[in-house]
């Protein structure tokens, strides 16, 4: 019967110990973090993302004052911005395959759009708070997109700037729209709620 191996885990303290350096070393500098990414394998890609998601959701949660929110932080949003960053990702790698002609490698693509989300991901803990930050953000994501995909895959900025500040501008339509949709509801509800308080209260009080 084989024995299995033992864990080593100075291998794995190392590992981590070097993540975080190189996370804290992105903290430092984003813009020069874009251009000296790690080349970390898928796992290491899906954790980072998947547990800086989580304690992000859950930190929103935490400010929204929401139980709930602070649990769909831990299941719900890990979960979605994993999709987000895959859907994306696919989108600029056959936007760079066809238009760029450049046939360039899909974990690559997706490693450069997990580190640009970082910032947006982590300024979304206060958007309940300061809905607007969400755009800048999203700006800051951009920015981040362009440095990358320039420096280190040698496309054309100019090209490069147009596209992302395209795809910033529908998002900052959508917002605009999804925003004024979602006071317009809340306004809605509001005054639908409030005769219906008023006759509960008036009832109690001729008790």
């Amino acid at each position: 019967m084989e024995s299995k191996s033992p864990i080593n885990w100075k291998l794995i303290r190392q590992e981590i110990f070097d993540s975080l350096k190189v996370l804290l070393d992105f903290a430092k500098n984003p813009i020069q973090g874009m251009k000296t990414l790690p080349d970390w394998k898928w796992p290491k890609l899906l954790f980072l993302m998947g547990g800086f998601a989580a304690i992000c959701g859950v930190l929103r949660g935490v400010v929204n004052r929401s139980f709930l929110e602070m649990i769909s932080g831990v299941l719900v949003y890990p979960v979605s911005a994993l999709l987000m960053i895959a859907i994306f990702s696919g989108l600029f790698f056959y936007i760079f395959m066809f238009f760029y002609k450049r046939q360039l490698s899909y974990q690559r693509v997706y490693t450069h759009v997990t580190f640009a989300v970082l910032p947006s991901v982590l300024l979304s803990t206060v958007s309940y708070l300061v809905p607007p930050i969400t755009l800048l953000g999203s700006a800051i994501t951009g920015l981040l997109l362009i440095v990358g995909f320039v420096d280190n895959f040698r496309l054309p900025k100019k090209a490069v700037t147009k596209m992302v500040s395209g795809l910033f501008l529908v998002y900052v339509i959508i917002w605009i729209f999804s925003t004024i949709s979602f006071q317009q509801k809340k306004e809605e509800f509001r005054m639908k709620a409030l005769p219906e308080s008023l006759d509960i209260l008036e009832k109690e009080l001729n008790q």
